[in-house]
């Protein structure tokens, strides 16, 4: 329990940096699937893919990005026994461009702030 306090803790260890983004998916994939198809909470993966690309670089920006794309377009089916109306899914798709979108453009700017610098 020490150890995994302490590397919490460190600020070189992207130990806590992955649990947070990680609790981050958990509660917004808990949000999405407590919900009926037709509310899309997945602009909500934005906080943890910024963060992703804050914190831990490109390859995991990249990871983050199609995880929440995932987890947006699953909810179509996870949850089961309800009609899937092509609105729903034109929502989900809008959603899921937008998180697309979030992810190369923070990815952009940091490559661009770096060159700056």
């Amino acid at each position: 329990m020490l150890i995994l306090k302490a590397k919490l803790s460190d600020k070189k260890s992207p130990l806590g940096k992955y649990l947070l983004i990680t609790s981050l998916f958990i509660v917004v994939l808990a949000l999405e699937l407590s919900t009926p198809n037709e509310y899309v909470f997945g602009y909500l993966y934005t906080g943890p893919i910024l963060l992703a690309n804050s914190w831990l670089g490109r390859l995991a920006t990249f990871q983050a990005t199609l995880i929440a794309v995932c987890l947006t377009m699953l909810n179509l089916v996870v949850p089961g026994g309800e009609v899937i109306k092509a609105s729903i899914v034109a929502s989900r798709v809008i959603a899921a461009i937008a998180l697309i979108v979030t992810g190369f453009l923070s990815y952009r700017i940091r490559r661009s702030e770096e060159a700056s610098a």
